[in-house]
């Protein structure tokens, strides 16, 4: 009965290109071979990614204070102050602000850069440049004199209200 069996399984294996152990060896050679393909493939992704995330070379600069480079990239053409990034579609104008690069926003403002443009999330430089990060203890003291300035306000208006400089 075992060799009936055993002979069934030659029998099924005989149909199939390879034997049983030479199949796992083609698999896993197939495998191999296919995961090469896709490895490159996102290699090539990766590097495509990469380079438009980079964007434009004076968005990079102005996200990198680099000013000789800004001053650089104008003098060729004096246009590249308004181009916007491949990425997120920021100017190099929101770029400095966003980073707080004071000289490389000085500079494109002297180089007529328009403050008007904005982003893909709709935000202009100007977004950015009002932004403002409390820290802890900027919190702690707004907590603290908050209320001492609205008691001494409400003190003050008292007073003036009892020696009558309000009606």
């Amino acid at each position: 009965m075992q060799a009936a069996a055993s002979g069934a399984k030659d029998v099924n294996n005989s149909h199939r290109p390879f034997g049983g152990w030479q199949l796992k060896l083609a698999a896993a050679h197939t495998s191999t071979a296919s995961d090469v393909i896709v490895s490159r493939r996102r290699e090539h992704a990766s590097a495509a990614w990469r380079e438009q995330e980079r964007g434009q070379p004076i968005c990079q600069a102005a996200y990198e204070n680099d000013l000789d480079e800004i001053q650089h990239l104008v003098e060729e053409d004096p246009d590249v102050v308004n181009v916007k990034d491949n990425f997120g579609g920021d100017t190099p104008l929101i770029c400095a602000c966003r980073r707080r690069n004071i000289k490389v926003v000085n500079y494109l403002l002297y180089a007529k850069a328009d403050i008007n443009l904005t982003n893909n999330k709709g935000r202009t430089c100007l977004h950015y440049a009002v932004r403002k990060r409390f820290t802890f203890l900027d919190y702690l003291l707004i907590v603290i004199l908050m209320p001492v300035m609205l008691i001494g306000y409400m003190i003050m208006v008292s007073l003036q209200k009892d020696i009558g400089v309000f009606p």
